[in-house]
């Protein structure tokens, strides 16, 4: 009998509701101020998150945007030099990768420089990407180079 006495809650002055010093539980304000520190806490992250991946994003169509430049360029280097001084050859072109449309402008014009060679044989070409961003910020970027009609070669002597 003495053995069931010793482990009985309800032989305890005040029952089972009864707390020992020093075991009492957290009030309304300090629970209410600890969720509030953890809502601004989990609220800055998923902000940071979110930050990040439309930063990924903008990366990602700018470095599509310079991969779309640069194949053009590689194209047009490709070109005769009839096909350099025709126009029909620089229009204005659109391509699209996933939901993002890349409007490409091309240009071929005579270069003029200082030296004594002939403008007639240099021309300069300007490749211009234009796109607009998921903020709704139109981008733009753009590659210019110089050709010769007899390459490289003849130009420098």
């Amino acid at each position: 009998m003495r053995f069931l006495r010793s482990f009985s809650i309800a032989a305890k002055p005040g029952g089972p509701s009864h707390c020992l010093r020093g075991q009492e539980g957290f009030n309304l304000i300090e629970v209410s101020i600890a969720t509030l520190v953890v809502g601004i806490l989990v609220a800055s992250v998923l902000s940071t998150l979110v930050h990040g991946f439309s930063i990924l994003s903008r990366s990602r169509q700018t470095a599509r945007a310079n991969q779309i430049v640069q194949q053009e360029m590689e194209t047009i280097r490709t070109y005769t030099w009839a096909q350099m001084t025709n126009s029909a050859n620089f229009s204005a072109t659109n391509t699209t990768d996933g939901n993002i449309i890349y409007s490409i402008s091309r240009s071929s014009t005579n270069h003029y420089n200082s030296t004594s060679y002939c403008t007639n044989y240099m021309r300069k070409v300007t490749i211009t990407i234009t796109w607009t961003n998921a903020p709704g910020k139109i981008m733009t970027n753009a590659l210019t180079t110089v050709i010769t009609q007899g390459g490289l070669n003849d130009y420098f002597f």
